[in-house]
């Protein structure tokens, strides 16, 4: 909030309310930022890389004003995002046992209602130790210097979404599938995941996620597994722990289930391993097993943190769905 003369910056609290200790004698013109306080993440929207993502509510009382951003205000997307970001943070990891996202994720979101893609998480602010046998164009940004680095660390994303859902719990589960992404880089290196994000690319004119025979695929079927796996294991977690199930369950029994015959990396195995019926080994578990680079490798890591009975549960499994 801000006048001529005197500005204020506040923190919401988790509720949405704030307080100020200082007086203003005229109107205050009042300016929502989505900039994450305790995380350090930030929001860009409507000025990109410039600043975080803004509302102007305009001159409002100089005692203090309250705002909805229902789905109608052009912030609800960037605010929804926010919301489902401070939960996996705060809430989600620590209870699951995983490591958080980087404290100072910038999340880019545009303006594309009409596409299918919601999302990617090339964590491109991450790279900067990688030593790959592909030229990126980081390389460039490295070779003028500090400077460079600093506009390179200034200027991308680490995670991109698109604004182009109406649901909140298909957002949700949007959000939380690219920041398991993100909890996955943190468990590798800048190779490992420049390696993710390059495969994604090559592989990009066979389908979304490739074929199992393409260029570092085993790269895409790990992450990806995961991706879609821990979707679900986040969405439920939050279901159970924030929200009622709504009435109109349809995005629900979307999100929530987990299959094993639409992706060649079938994510659903996840899901068959970990319960309903009897779990064989734990989420977090599978967390410290990512750092594989084929799927036949993230299974023996899985099988290498379990008991041998359960390590067969999985082999079986495993081999029960051709993978």
């Amino acid at each position: 909030m801000n006048t001529l003369v005197r500005v204020r910056r506040v923190y919401t609290d988790t509720s949405g309310y704030y307080s100020t200790s200082k007086k203003f004698l005229t109107k205050v013109n009042y300016t929502v930022y989505f900039h994450n306080k305790p995380s350090g993440f930030q929001i860009w929207g409507n000025h990109y890389c410039l600043a975080p993502a803004s509302l102007s509510l305009g001159n409002q009382s100089n005692t203090g004003y309250s705002y909805d951003i229902d789905q109608q205000s052009p912030a609800w997307f960037w605010a929804t995002v926010n919301n489902a970001t401070s939960i996996y943070s705060h809430v989600l990891c620590p209870s699951l046992g995983i490591y958080r996202a980087p404290t100072n994720l910038r999340i880019a979101i545009f303006n594309f209602p009409n596409t299918d893609w919601n999302g990617s998480a090339p964590m491109l602010r991450h790279w900067r130790c990688a030593s790959c046998e592909y030229n990126t164009y980081q390389s460039f940004f490295i070779y003028l210097g500090t400077g460079g680095l600093l506009f390179f660390d200034r200027t991308v994303p680490d995670i991109i979404l698109f604004n182009n859902s109406d649901s909140t719990h298909r957002i949700y589960a949007t959000v939380f599938h690219e920041l398991s992404h993100a909890s996955h880089s943190v468990l590798v290196n800048g190779d490992y995941w420049f390696h993710f994000c390059m495969a994604a690319v090559l592989n990009n004119s066979t389908g979304t996620y490739g074929t199992p025979n393409g260029d570092f695929c085993g790269y895409i079927g790990v992450g990806e597994m995961w991706g879609f796996f821990s979707e679900i294991v986040f969405y439920n977690e939050n279901m159970k722990n924030v929200w009622h199930r709504p009435n109109d369950t349809s995005d629900y029994r979307e999100i929530t289930t987990c299959d094993t015959t639409k992706y060649w990396f079938k994510p659903g195995i996840l899901r068959k391993i970990t319960g309903p019926d009897k779990q064989y080994i734990s989420f977090d578990s599978i967390y410290r097993s990512l750092n594989a680079t084929s799927i036949s490798e993230f299974k023996n890591n899985m099988k290498n943190r379990v008991s041998s009975q359960n390590a067969h549960a999985i082999d079986s499994i495993f081999a029960r769905h051709e993978l």
